[in-house]
C-alpha cells in the first residue's frame, strides 16, 4: 500500500504531471518514461496486492476501480508502444486523487495529492509543461 502512495508522490514531486495531456505527448522521452513508470509501479503494487488476497483490497476500498488499476498496468507494461498519453494525465490528474486518499487515511500517512496542493496551491499551479 505505502508503493502505491510513493509511486503517486514520485509522480507529483520528481517526474511532475504537466498541464495537459498534449505537455506530456510532447513532453521529452525521459519525462514520458518516467510518467509511464509510475502509473504502471501502481498497477504493479495492487497486482500484488491482489495475488496475496483478492479480496482484500475491495472489501477495505470498494470505491477504488483495482480492476481499471491493474488492466492499465497490463497495458503499459504489455503494450508499451501503444501509450496514450492524454489517457495517462487524465488518470494523474482525475483518478489516481479517490485512490491515494482512502489508502493514505488507511495508513495514518499524507495523500501525496493533499500535500501537493498544500505546496503548490489548489489552483494546479504547480502543474508544468
Amino acid at each position: 500500500m505505502q508503493a502505491i502512495l510513493d509511486s503517486a508522490s514520485d509522480l507529483l514531486f520528481e517526474v511532475r504531471v504537466p498541464t495537459s495531456g498534449d505537455a506530456l505527448a510532447s513532453a521529452d522521452k525521459v519525462r514520458q518514461l518516467a510518467f509511464t513508470e509510475c502509473i504502471r509501479r501502481i498497477g504493479e503494487a495492487v497486482a500484488l496486492i491482489d495475488s496475496l488476497d483478492p479480496t482484500w483490497l475491495t472489501e477495505h476500498f470498494p470505491d477504488v476501480p483495482w480492476q481499471q488499476i491493474k488492466s492499465t498496468r497490463n497495458r503499459l507494461t504489455h503494450r508499451y508502444w501503444a501509450v496514450d498519453y492524454h489517457i495517462l494525465h487524465e488518470i494523474a490528474v482525475r483518478h489516481l486523487p479517490s485512490v491515494t486518499a482512502p489508502i493514505a487515511a488507511y495508513l495514518d500517512r499524507q495523500d501525496p495529492y493533499r500535500l501537493f496542493e498544500d505546496r503548490l496551491g489548489a489552483d494546479g499551479a504547480g502543474a508544468t509543461d
